[in-house]
């Protein structure tokens, strides 16, 4: 594992430590999961922030794993001025995706 992953890993731990903090994960097995799934990959194409589109690179640097790994939701489409029917998509918040998972009373197979 390299220096990036290592950065990386170590994200994703606070992350979910400041969820945990924050009330959102209530058991180990949610922040477990919070600190181990990478949100990053889950924005191939990036997403929108001030009204520009930031690019998902393989590898983002910190400023922007500060962003994604924030407990914000991030807008990953914003309809073009031609789309009628206004289609917008976004990623949940984080803090609503681990109050969910604690309502499902997530549990290791």
């Amino acid at each position: 594992m390299g220096a990036r992953s290592t950065i990386k890993d170590d994200q994703e731990a606070a992350y979910a430590a400041a969820l945990r903090e924050r009330g959102a994960i209530r058991t180990s097995a949610v922040e477990r999961t919070f600190a181990t799934v990478p949100r990053h990959l889950f924005l191939p194409c990036g997403y929108y922030s001030s009204g520009r589109s930031l690019t998902a690179p393989t590898e983002p640097g910190d400023e922007l794993l500060d962003h994604i790994y924030s407990d914000n939701a991030l807008m990953t489409h914003v309809p073009k001025s031609d789309d009628a029917a206004g289609r917008y998509s976004s990623t949940s918040q984080p803090r609503v995706i681990a109050s969910t998972l604690e309502a499902l009373l997530f549990a290791p197979a």
